[in-house]
């Protein structure tokens, strides 16, 4: 494998999101010294722009949201305030505290 294919590969999977954020930042920082690899962040994003405008935009249901914080973090309770937004209690005790503290000086 080539310098150039090993640039060609990191820009292509720069413009998929597939990499971490750590070497997301990497390319970022180096896209702006390297005149190979913006040329081929580039040429990725001429080719694969076309599929993104073809695809229809889909907006997740709205419990989904809810449903990975769950996940993510299973002793939270989560409460949906009337407006939609979600509460997510994770240390109710602290919470309490600091909910009567903000409503004395009030």
């Amino acid at each position: 494998m080539t310098e150039e294919d090993d640039i060609d590969g990191l820009a292509a999977e720069y413009v998929l999101g597939s990499l971490s954020p750590a070497e997301r930042g990497e390319v970022e920082a180096r896209r702006g010294s390297d005149a190979a690899l913006a040329s081929a962040i580039e040429a990725w994003q001429v080719r694969l722009g076309p599929l993104s405008e073809q695809a229809p935009g889909l907006e997740p249901p709205s419990h989904l949201f809810g449903r990975i914080l769950t996940r993510l973090i299973p002793t939270a309770r989560l409460q949906m305030i009337d407006d939609g937004h979600l509460f997510m209690v994770t240390q109710p005790v602290e919470t309490a505290r600091m909910i009567e503290a903000f409503l004395k000086e009030r």
